[in-house]
């Protein structure tokens, strides 16, 4: 697969592959790892490093450019290409969204009032699961790192 990297709407990047990578804790270098592992993207000059939440998991920790990344055919990836390695730039068109208006008959109104509270229910315990699952992330996290940095120095 290919992919394209979008920031503030400019394609910056195609990629042939996505390599992982993550700074090492011990001597802040960076190295290349498996994508559960990764905190950000290497760009194809192999020196950008972006960061996508769809695509990296866990926070931006290393203040990394937000991008989009969307899979691509071949043939776009070598246009993109040639585009870029001429220095040119290329701009998505931005979404535009069109707001559609309804007005609710009173009964379903009614059923709303009723719902809403349910929802907000609902909604606080997404959000306690969520931070339970980002805490338990940020411990997988460090010793994953640990693990990493002993083989490092290990290996190293």
């Amino acid at each position: 697969m290919f992919y394209k990297i979008i920031r503030d709407n400019e394609v910056v990047d195609a990629l042939d592959y996505l390599q992982y990578v993550r700074v090492q804790r011990v001597d802040n270098s960076l190295i290349c790892c498996p994508a559960q592992y990764g905190q950000g993207i290497l760009g194809s000059n192999g020196e950008d490093k972006w960061y996508s939440s769809g695509y990296v998991a866990g926070a931006n920790v290393n203040s990394y450019p937000e991008v989009e990344i969307i899979g691509i055919e071949e043939n776009e990836y070598s246009e993109i290409k040639a585009v870029l390695d001429e220095g040119k730039a290329i701009y998505e068109p931005e979404e535009t969204v069109t707001e559609n208006v309804t007005v609710e008959p009173e009964e379903t109104a009614q059923e709303n009032a009723v719902a809403e509270p349910q929802a907000k229910t609902i909604n606080e315990k997404i959000k306690e699961l969520s931070k339970t699952t980002d805490m338990l992330g940020e411990n997988f996290d460090m010793l994953t790192e640990c693990i990493l940095e002993m083989s490092g120095v290990i290996y190293g």
